[in-house]
């Protein structure tokens, strides 16, 4: 992921991209403009907690190693805050980011990051809902056979797409 450089906005608004939508969580303070209410959720995943289901959980730590290289190949750039916007004091000053649906695996290692960005967006009014999905880890829209329950969180963030482009 190339991060900005200082002073230049990054694209306001649009995809950017799995981490890379991260990124525009500051882009309302930095492009003047109304920002797309979607919102990425980067991070460090290797920095995380373990997973409570141990050996069974989809992100090892050897597969977040993984990850963390292909998406933010310097180190020193992976708890930048738009690649982590949960982490330290990363999320502080957002007031004005537009709101946002925050989705976490209960047994995903991102789950605590995901909850303490959600508690940030909340207390600058900026929490459209935080939906923690029980009983599945990281991936679980793709690595399952619950297809109502898959088709149900798509429903929810179906939902508040329509209510944010409308």
């Amino acid at each position: 992921m190339l991060l900005p450089r200082p002073g230049r906005p990054v694209a306001c608004g649009g995809q950017l991209g799995n981490v890379g939508a991260a990124a525009r969580r500051g882009t309302r303070l930095r492009c003047g403009g109304r920002t797309s209410s979607r919102q990425g959720q980067g991070s460090s995943c290797s920095s995380q907690k373990p997973s409570p289901l141990g050996s069974k959980a989809v992100l090892q730590p050897w597969l977040c190693e993984v990850f963390d290289t292909a998406y933010v190949p310097d180190r020193a750039q992976r708890r930048h805050r738009f690649v982590s916007p949960a982490w330290g004091d990363n999320a502080d000053g957002i007031a004005g980011i537009a709101p946002a649906l925050v989705v976490a695996a209960e047994f995903d290692r991102l789950r605590a990051e995901a909850k303490r960005y959600a508690d940030k967006l909340e207390a600058v009014g900026a929490l459209a809902e935080y939906v923690e999905v029980r009983d599945v880890d990281h991936g679980y829209d793709i690595m399952t056979d619950e297809t109502e329950l898959i088709r149900g969180m798509y429903e929810v963030i179906t939902a508040h797409v329509r209510r944010a482009i409308s």
